[in-house]
């Protein structure tokens, strides 16, 4: 049977809940697993400004624990996730993350979404001993507890690798290497990282949160001669610093990070979407590669009309690394038993979307590599072979 939601108030900060029919259960040594059942949490913004973060992302686990199910499930049991909605607010994702620590058992917290919010709930998953997996978070901060496992490297990683592979294509190092950023603690990761590698940083100028125009960071980075940019914020800001730049005639190749890998983009800007290049941890959900294809085809069949996004793809890949561990894990399932299954990942295939999957007590990053994205007729595609570390 898949999992069905049900939305109900939980006494938790006045975040919604909403859990499986059949969730719960379990000892001390098992919460979140029954005889029938073994129920994963997660939270994430529902509603609010940055709702679709958390609507992507439970739709992602939801084709992915429905199709388990529809399978016949694990080792005798079925899946079923609980949700709860943090708004995007560092203070309700605390409520969130005390609720499964205290009130509903879970076997873990799953595909969370924001980095600021998955930092803010972690120390309360720590506390308990709650596994925080694979959550769209980007951050070095999430290694510091050994039950956290990454989805993706932090920003920082990212771009200190995009630095270090620029170096060696002769035409993009020499190019004049500009970022523009939202400034903030995570966003300016991006600047220290690709500082760290072997391509020259020409220029680097940040905005508030609130900027509502980007024309006096563009005109000054057009006037350092930057050729190259990379931008670090939303879809919607990344939006209107395109057509800023294209009122003015300042052309420069535009990079962002995965947070924009979205179809929105060419919504929001047209043609003016035409040749982005996003930096991703695995392939774009549009993909001609085998697993993307199963993952569009669930969320037709599961989740038809919601957004086939990287944060969807990015549960359906944290829940593929889950699911792998839990059939290994075997029927005789405890959290403990889970974890050690998920620290002996091996060569882990999951259709193309990113190389194979390693993952040990020391190395807990699904994904080490990055894999640019390009828009081409209003849909990213992938650009160029992955490249790891």
């Amino acid at each position: 049977m898949a999992a069905i939601a049900a939305t109900v108030l939980a006494g938790c900060g006045g975040a919604t809940v909403s859990s499986s029919e059949s969730g719960g259960g379990g000892g001390a040594a098992s919460p979140g697993i029954t005889a029938d059942t073994i129920t994963l949490g997660m939270v994430s913004p529902m509603t609010g400004p940055f709702a679709a973060l958390g609507t992507d992302g439970q739709a992602g686990a939801d084709a992915l624990v429905q199709t388990v199910n529809a399978a016949g499930g694990i080792n005798g049991r079925k899946l079923a996730l609980a949700v709860q909605d943090d708004q995007y607010d560092p203070k309700q994702a605390v409520a969130g993350a005390r609720y499964f620590a205290t009130q509903q058992p879970v076997l873990g917290v799953w595909g969370n979404n924001g980095t600021a919010t998955t930092l803010a709930g972690m120390p309360t998953l720590q506390q308990a001993g709650v596994p925080l997996l694979f959550p769209m978070a980007l951050s070095t901060q999430l290694s510091t507890y050994d039950r956290s496992f990454a989805s993706m490297l932090p920003l920082s990683a990212q771009f200190q690798l995009l630095s270090d592979w620029i170096a060696t294509q002769p035409n993009l190092a020499a190019g004049k290497w500009g970022i523009l950023y939202q400034n903030d603690g995570t966003s300016s990761e991006v600047a220290d990282g690709f500082k760290k590698g072997k391509t020259a940083l020409t220029e680097n100028v940040s905005f508030e949160r609130t900027t509502t125009s980007y024309a006096t960071q563009l005109q000054k980075l057009q006037a350092s001669g930057v050729t190259d940019l990379v931008f670090i914020g939303n879809v919607n800001q990344i939006s209107v610093a395109l057509k800023e730049a294209d009122q003015t005639g300042y052309k420069p190749q535009w990079y962002s990070s995965l947070g924009n890998t979205s179809p929105d983009l060419a919504k929001l800007t047209g043609p003016l979407a035409e040749g982005v290049i996003t930096v991703n941890p695995y392939a774009p959900p549009a993909s001609d590669v085998p697993g993307t294809a199963e993952f569009r085809a669930a969320m037709d069949k599961y989740e038809p009309g919601k957004s086939q996004s990287m944060y969807a793809l990015n549960s359906w890949v944290g829940g593929k690394i889950i699911v792998d561990a839990l059939q290994r894990a075997g029927k005789d399932l405890t959290r403990d038993s889970f974890l050690a299954a998920l620290q002996e990942t091996k060569d882990l295939e999951i259709g193309g979307i990113m190389p194979p999957v390693t993952i040990t007590a020391t190395d807990r990053t699904a994904s080490t590599c990055i894999q640019l994205a390009k828009v081409t007729q209003g849909v990213f595609k992938s650009d160029g072979e992955p490249v790891c570390q």
